[in-house]
């Protein structure tokens, strides 16, 4: 069992269509039959958004993180950095003039392969559905499934993992 909190995590608007992000995950994951480890993730990236006339979301999120790794059991430390790049699209489930106004839902659907540095290659790779609810202007919450594919032994990408997130995303200085 893993379990994560983003903190600190800030996302900055510089544009309708641009972000910039960062923040630190700070990940603990109990093995059960072999050493429980505390993973830091320090990150920072960009995402792009495109406008479009239906009130879809259509966007890119990418992003480099450093995963630093703690075996705690012996204490010792390894690290490599990756590059993450979500493409993603986010569907309003109700009539265009209400889109993404309060009480409404809406379906979500990713893409995220992760390329690593230190295997030149891609793994893991992250594929998402999900659904939302627009609670007020600065409040959402979305279910989110997640397939995950990861290689073994430098070999093809295989299906290895299930994981469910429940995502609250809250806008501070205005809204989401």
């Amino acid at each position: 069992r893993a379990y994560q909190v983003l903190w600190p995590g800030l996302t900055y608007s510089v544009r309708a269509w641009f972000q910039l992000s960062g923040g630190l995950l700070t990940r603990y994951t109990d093995n059960g039959q072999s050493a429980d480890t505390l993973e830091l993730r320090p990150f920072a990236g960009v995402q792009f958004l495109v406008a479009n006339t239906m009130k879809w979301n259509f966007y890119n999120a990418t992003r480099y993180e450093f995963r630093d790794t703690e075996d705690l059991t012996t204490h010792e430390w390894t690290g490599y950095g990756r590059l993450r790049s979500r493409f993603g699209i986010k569907i309003p489930l109700t009539a265009r003039e209400q889109a993404w106004q309060s009480k409404t839902w809406y379906a979500l659907a990713e893409v995220e392969p992760c390329y690593r540095f230190d295997d030149d290659t891609i793994d893991p790779l992250f594929v998402r559905g999900g659904i939302g609810r627009v609670l007020s202007d600065r409040i959402r919450l979305e279910l989110v499934y997640s397939a995950q594919f990861t290689r073994s032994n430098e070999g093809p990408l295989q299906y290895s993992n299930n994981i469910f997130q429940l995502n609250i995303k809250l806008g501070l200085g205005k809204g989401i």
